[in-house]
């Protein structure tokens, strides 16, 4: 039934430059993710519902400090070894968190709406940071080794290109 989200054995050299072109695009799509998910915006989006100082400081370490989950994700990934599912899923359950985050607004009791937000920001940090695990050894075997760089590189620029444009 979901086929699609196996890792294939062998690729064929046309799956490879179609992969790599939606690399390209997802490192765009990523780094808008990261613009309007963090910096200026998150933080604004903070202080609208009435965060502290101390909540500030929070939001700040729950990204850095989330990024301790991807030592056990390492376990994960290799005892499952479906590096394409768990990117996939990990990746859509943590995004979704911010539907959650978008709707605290609309708690008419204002009580639980930084809890609420601080847990479903860290949940999306922690989620992020297991797809992050699996994305990084699955796309390891889809970039071929003598293009790693360049091809790297290539994704960088557009991204960089990407978060410029949308931080203006």
């Amino acid at each position: 039934m979901l086929n699609f989200l196996r890792t294939q054995d062998l690729l064929e050299p046309a799956d490879v430059q179609k992969g790599m072109r939606m690399l390209l695009w997802d490192g765009a799509f990523a780094q808008t993710m990261l613009v309007f998910t963090t910096g200026a915006f998150l933080i604004g989006f903070a202080l609208e519902l009435g965060a502290s100082n101390t909540v500030i400081g929070i939001i700040s370490a729950v990204g850095p400090l989330s990024q301790i989950v991807q030592l056990p994700s390492i376990i994960l990934v290799e005892r499952i070894r479906l590096r394409k599912a768990l990117t996939v899923i990990t990746g859509v359950v943590g995004r979704s968190c911010w539907f959650g985050i978008a709707a605290l607004p609309l708690l008419k009791d204002g009580l639980y709406q930084m809890p609420l937000f601080l847990l479903l920001l860290a949940l999306y940090y922690g989620f992020s940071a297991i797809a992050s695990c699996a994305y990084n050894s699955w796309i390891r075997d889809v970039v071929p080794i003598k293009t790693f760089g360049t091809f790297f590189a290539k994704r960088m620029a557009v991204a960089t290109f990407t978060g410029a444009l949308l931080s203006v």
